[in-house]
């Protein structure tokens, strides 16, 4: 091989290295738009979505609070429904005793 067929040869090389640059250069190019893409898209979409999850969270765990605050209300005076009831039970038993 001669000088004029190996710098030829060289250069078909560097040719072909040059253009699978290029192409890696689109791909990365491609890439990069893809990526700002789905970036756009957290930024904007998504982070409204959790957002409003979070909110709408936020509020169930209050309304639950409320809830178990109510019941809690209502056993308290259940019990104190109960107490009178035992009270009435015994008195009207009394008085039945003293009737009859």
């Amino acid at each position: 091989m001669n000088d004029n067929e190996l710098l030829q040869a060289i250069l078909n090389k560097l040719d072909g290295l040059e253009k699978g640059q290029e192409a890696l250069q689109k791909d990365v190019s491609s890439l990069q738009a893809g990526q700002l893409k789905i970036q756009i898209t957290l930024e904007n979409d998504i982070g409204k979505k959790i957002s409003a999850l979070f909110d709408g969270h936020q509020l169930d765990s209050e309304k639950i609070e409320h809830i178990s605050e109510t019941v809690d209300d209502i056993d308290a005076a259940m019990t104190a429904v109960d107490i009178v009831t035992k009270a009435n039970i015994k008195e009207i038993n009394k008085l039945k005793t003293k009737i009859g």
